[in-house]
């Protein structure tokens, strides 16, 4: 789909723009990305992974925060499928 944000694509914004669930897994959500928080995927559920505990909800508020190194949160996920 291609990039996201200001410099993406159309196709890759109108994806996340509509999706029900994001899963982020050590991603900073810059301005660059997001543009209009308000607007950005507004009936998305967010999970957030990121082993810098102050990055989570920074800026785009995660429904499912996560804290821990991702290698080892996507193998302890993996497990439980």
């Amino acid at each position: 789909l291609g990039m996201l944000g200001m410099h993406g694509t159309y196709e890759a914004n109108m994806t996340m723009h509509n999706a029900d669930v994001i899963f982020a897994v050590g991603v900073r959500f810059d301005d660059r990305t997001t543009n209009n928080l308000a607007k950005y995927c507004p009936n998305a559920t967010v999970l957030h992974i990121d082993i810098d505990p102050t990055s989570i909800s920074k800026t785009v508020t995660a429904d499912i925060p996560i804290v821990g190194d991702a290698r080892q949160v996507l193998e302890q996920m993996l497990e439980l499928l």
